[in-house]
C-alpha cells in the first residue's frame, strides 16, 4: 500500500509559485472532478478564465495533503488569479 501512495504521490507534477510572498509547491494533476468543476463553472458564467481558475483551484486543494503535508493550505482562488501569466504554461 505504501508504494501505491509513493507512486501516486510521483505521478502528481507540481509548480512552485510565490503566493503572499511564501513559496510553496502547487500540486497540479487533472483529474475527472476537476474537469466537471471547470465545465460546471463555464456553464454559469460563460467565462473560460474564470472557469480555468476554478479548476485549478478545485486541482490545488485536491492534492495539497499529498505534496505539502506540513504545511497548511492557506491559498484562494483569487491568489491564483495574481500570478503570472508564464506560470500557467508550466
Amino acid at each position: 500500500m505504501a508504494q501505491e501512495f509513493h507512486k501516486f504521490k510521483k505521478s502528481i507534477k507540481t509548480v512552485e509559485v510565490t503566493i503572499n510572498d511564501e513559496k510553496v509547491k502547487i500540486p497540479i494533476s487533472y483529474n475527472l472532478k476537476a474537469h466537471e468543476e471547470y465545465k460546471k463553472k463555464f456553464k454559469e458564467s460563460h467565462d473560460y478564465k474564470e472557469s480555468f481558475f476554478t479548476m485549478l483551484f478545485d486541482m490545488i486543494k485536491s492534492d495539497w495533503k499529498f505534496i505539502n503535508e506540513k504545511q497548511p493550505m492557506n491559498i484562494k482562488k483569487e491568489d491564483l488569479q495574481g500570478l503570472s501569466k508564464k506560470i500557467y504554461v508550466k
